[in-house]
């Protein structure tokens, strides 16, 4: 694995946010990158070490995840994470 060479006050900051990241089991980045685009990301966890070992995101239109519905994407992207996080923890538990 590579260490990123970040200054400690960065340090701190990330694993704040990954800590914020595994308790709400979500995040929403509002035009970080494009002015105009919205990223929800949902972490995959390893359900028997509570491991973040990937993520799930989609991408859209800035305003569409501003309107009422973005609560329901948050909670079909979490269902469908929950969905791979079962898949993966039964075939790393059969695997041989």
């Amino acid at each position: 694995m590579r260490k990123l060479n970040l200054d400690n006050s960065v340090k701190i900051k990330l694993l704040s946010q990954l800590e914020e990241i595994k308790r709400s089991r979500f995040y929403i980045s509002y035009g970080e990158r494009d002015t105009y685009i919205a990223c929800l990301s949902v972490p995959l966890f390893d359900i028997m070490k509570n491991n973040i070992i990937g993520s799930l995101s989609v991408l859209g239109p800035l305003e569409k995840f501003k309107d009422r519905s973005k609560d329901e994407h948050i909670e079909f992207m979490k269902s469908k994470a929950l969905f791979i996080q079962t898949l993966t923890n039964i075939e790393e538990n059969t695997s041989v």
